[in-house]
C-alpha cells in the first residue's frame, strides 16, 4: 500500500493483520524489506493480465532479504502483487516466500461468508 492510499483510506488493513499475526507467531512486522519503484494507480476492476502488467518491476527489495519471508495482505484479488513481491525478495535472497491474506476475491459468483469466533 502506498503512502498515499494509506492516508487516503484512514488505514493500513494489511499492518493490521500482520500485526496480529506477528503477536499470534511471535515474528516481527518489517515493512523496510520492499519498496514499491513504480504506481500507475489502483488496479480496481482491471482483469488478471493487466493486474500482471501493472506490478510487473514495480517492486524491489530495499536489501538483502532474510531466507524466509511471509507476505500479507489484506485482499487477494489475482495474487499478481503478492507474485510480484514474492519475485522482487526471492531475487534479493529469500529462499522460501510465504503468502496469507484476510480475504480472496472469487469470480464465480456472490457468496455470503459467515465466521464464528
Amino acid at each position: 500500500t502506498t503512502a498515499a492510499r494509506r492516508r487516503a483510506r484512514g488505514a493500513n488493513p494489511a499492518r493490521q493483520i500482520a500485526d496480529a499475526a506477528a503477536a499470534a507467531w511471535g515474528r516481527d512486522v518489517r515493512e523496510d524489506l520492499l519498496e514499491r519503484v513504480s504506481d500507475d494507480g489502483p488496479q480496481r476492476g482491471s482483469g488478471r493480465d493487466a493486474r500482471r502488467r501493472h506490478v510487473a518491476g514495480a517492486f524491489r527489495a530495499t536489501g538483502p532479504a532474510p531466507g524466509e519471508v511471509w507476505l500479507v495482505d489484506d485482499v487477494v484479488t489475482t495474487g499478481a502483487t503478492l507474485s510480484a513481491c514474492a519475485h522482487a525478495l526471492r531475487r534479493a535472497g529469500a529462499r522460501r516466500v510465504c503468502a496469507v491474506a484476510f480475504a480472496r476475491v472469487t469470480h464465480d459468483g456472490p457468496r455470503r461468508v459467515a465466521a464464528g469466533v
